[in-house]
């Protein structure tokens, strides 16, 4: 893409954050390339990619020690929680199956864990997944020979 000068146009990073970038016909998911802990890069379902720091505000247990989260569209069947790597950039931590959630809790003022009827349609984590449930992307650079 070019401007009107014919110099490159410079895409914004913020529009990676919501924007679908690829399609995998296996799956028939729409997902956005995202480095994980073992070190490949996979097509992750972007509205499955997880900031937990940014679910404290509904957990899925009396305890209050299990986020609770909404995925849009909702419902999806998995989860990817990030974490930030060394450098600050997030990177796919763990992959969990999704599981709906009957009741919500919020910790109140005082640090207590109460029942919670502000949020519907949440959902909380269920089983660990293997990170072979998406595929991960191969470079292929093209070569002469």
């Amino acid at each position: 893409m070019s401007g009107s000068d014919g110099a490159p146009l410079a895409v914004p990073s913020w529009l990676f954050n919501y924007a679908v970038r690829y399609h995998d016909t296996v799956s028939g998911l729409s997902c956005n390339p995202m480095r994980t802990t073992e070190g490949l890069v996979r097509c992750v379902p972007k509205d499955a990619a997880i900031d937990p720091t940014l679910t404290a505000y509904a957990y899925a247990d009396d305890q209050c020690s299990r986020p609770a989260f909404a995925c849009f569209p909702n419902p999806c069947d998995v989860a990817v929680l990030t974490k930030p790597d060394a450098h600050g950039d997030r990177i796919a931590d763990t992959l969990y199956r999704t599981t709906p959630l009957s009741a919500t809790f919020q910790t109140a003022a005082d640090g207590s864990c109460h029942p919670d009827h502000t949020f519907t349609d949440l959902l909380g984590l269920g089983e660990a997944l293997p990170w072979s449930t998406f595929p991960a992307f191969t470079e292929h650079n093209g070569s002469s020979g």
